[in-house]
């Protein structure tokens, strides 16, 4: 009931402000333990894995978003088959997106291909899970690139400069 849980603890925040035991609810903690597993064999911070999934998919191993990403990392099947490709795997079905375990893998290998490939620091890191790493290539120009705060202020897409709020926020 994680989804229920984050829309009470949302509720309940707007009414009694960030207790403790709203908190708890807020940024319930499923998966942990493959969580913690997939981010300690990339070297990612765990919490930022579990910020992305809260933000992507609330939890929902069979969310669907409106692009067709799936699962808890909204994984898109094309980048999901490239991933499961380099990892060696040759039978491609997009429905294993819905496997939470499968989903982490992919979804904590993306974070670190954007790390490992483009340097992006965490702000645009972020920014290129929700806009895509090309088009957060071209803003490497921008000045305010390498500054947190700024850079978010200067996306000009609202959903993704959202988007990266609420993952700093978690």
């Amino acid at each position: 009931l994680v989804r229920e849980a984050i829309a009470l603890g949302d509720a309940v925040r707007r009414r009694a402000g960030m207790l403790p035991v709203v908190l708890r609810a807020l940024y319930s903690y499923p998966y942990r333990s493959v969580i913690e597993g997939e981010a300690a064999e990339r070297c990612i911070d765990p919490l930022l894995v579990a910020a992305l999934i809260r933000q992507e998919s609330r939890f929902e191993p069979r969310a669907l978003s409106r692009a067709g990403a799936r699962g808890l990392s909204q994984v898109m099947p094309a980048t999901g088959r490239e991933l499961a490709l380099r990892i060696g795997i040759r039978e491609w079905d997009p429905d294993l997106l819905y496997v939470p375990d499968f989903n982490l893998h992919l979804g904590a290998a993306y974070i670190w291909q954007r790390v490992v490939r483009d340097s992006f620091p965490l702000q645009a890191l972020l920014a290129s899970y929700n806009a895509g790493p090309a088009r957060v290539a071209r803003w490497r120009a921008w000045p305010e690139f390498h500054d947190p705060d700024l850079f978010t202020e200067r996306v000009t897409i609202a959903e993704t400069r959202d988007y990266v709020r609420n993952i700093y926020a978690s």
